[in-house]
């Protein structure tokens, strides 16, 4: 299978940090957690600093150093387990799969949520072989801020747990569990604050070009499992009608696209 490329996930990142600079943590109650489909916009929300600061390819620029560090933290691990040599052939070989290197050349939450899984199994192990409990505990903390990266990267505490129950460390398992499926709530209650789970980019293309819901290509993509249903459609584009628009027209104006010439744009907002 071809590997595409997703402007609109970039997009919808860089919209992301943008709104978050501007309106801070209020930016939640109107801003499509699905945009990225990322847990709690932690990539946008660490990218939003270096935008803050002026890199505007600040995304991509997390992604870079989060691809970076896997590598590193990849290479510790295989070093530990075999040899020096070993390790430093996995930190590098790694470079040369192309989904990875997708993620970390892309303004895209993955490469940060592998960062973060591979940080997780890291303190696991460290905390299996040491005695003390800082790497407990830092498993934990590196666990809970990794799931609202993406929320899939949720799925690292199975391994974590298992290696704890096969060294007969049984409570800390259960605690890996127990805290895996707190944050997930947590974070899915954070998300049901969002006016929609449809995507903004999506509903300016149905809200400017309507005929879109006609299409072939629209009516079966979504009819086999999408995530964009009729409601979500029309209640972001009643939404994105009456206190959105001028959030669309930040980000059109500052990615150069052309602005919409309809009425009710409020452009004393637009960046400059």
């Amino acid at each position: 299978m071809g590997i595409q490329e997703h402007a609109a996930v970039e997009v919808a990142g860089f919209f992301q940090s943008l709104s978050i600079i501007k309106d801070g943590f209020a930016s939640y109650t109107y801003l499509s957690i699905f945009e990225s489909s990322s847990g709690l916009h932690l990539h946008s929300l660490i990218s939003s600093l270096f935008l803050f600061a002026g890199v505007s390819e600040a995304g991509r620029l997390v992604a870079l150093i989060a691809g970076s560090g896997s590598s590193v933290l990849l290479y510790i691990f295989i070093k530990d387990w075999f040899s020096t040599k070993t390790g430093i052939l996995a930190g590098s070989l790694v470079w040369i799969h192309p989904l990875f290197i997708r993620f970390s050349s892309r303004w895209y939450p993955e490469s940060l949520g592998i960062l973060m899984t591979l940080a997780v199994m890291h303190a696991v192990i460290k905390d299996i072989d040491e005695e003390g409990r800082r790497y407990y505990f830092l498993a934990i903390c590196l666990l809970s801020l990794a799931i609202t990266n993406h929320l899939w990267e949720a799925s690292i505490a199975l391994p974590a747990a298992v290696a704890y129950y096969q060294t007969k460390k049984i409570r800390r398992s259960a605690t890996i569990i127990g805290t895996t499926i707190v944050v997930i709530i947590i974070v899915e209650l954070i998300k049901s604050y969002q006016p929609s789970v449809t995507s903004h980019f999506q509903t300016r293309s149905v809200f400017y070009h309507p005929e879109v819901l006609l299409t072939p290509n629209w009516v079966f993509h979504w009819a086999w499992g999408g995530n964009l249903f009729p409601t979500d459609i029309f209640f972001s584009i009643y939404y994105m009608d009456n206190t959105c628009r001028d959030y669309i027209n930040d980000i059109t104006n500052y990615l150069g696209m052309e602005k919409s010439g309809r009425s009710g744009c409020n452009d004393n907002r637009l960046v400059h």
